[in-house]
């Protein structure tokens, strides 16, 4: 039996995306690490970037809104939002310390 074409090509446009999706994996790591970077040196451990349509949370300095939670004494799980220039829209990030 030979593969049909149409699997061969499904294959094909997996791998293609595949390792386009792994170069942007890298590129949202690097950028995550660099927006958020003060984060890193406090002992936060911060999830991926992503855009959101509103906030949620407490205002904070210049238009950013935390909402967090406590789970105990020092643990605290959240979502962070900043405004995104020129935009209605948010990036926000989780965290977890």
């Amino acid at each position: 039996m030979k593969a049909p074409k149409r699997i061969v090509e499904c294959v094909e446009k997996y791998e293609r995306l595949k390792k386009e999706a792994d170069r942007i994996e890298k590129e949202m790591g690097e950028c995550r690490d660099t927006f958020v970077k003060w984060e890193g040196d406090t002992g936060v451990y911060v999830g991926d970037l992503f855009i959101s349509d509103e906030p949620s949370g407490e205002r904070q300095n210049e238009g950013e809104y935390c909402d967090q939670w406590r789970h105990g004494e020092d643990w605290y799980t959240g979502t962070y939002y900043y405004p995104i220039e020129g935009s209605d829209k948010y990036v926000a990030y989780t965290y977890e310390s």
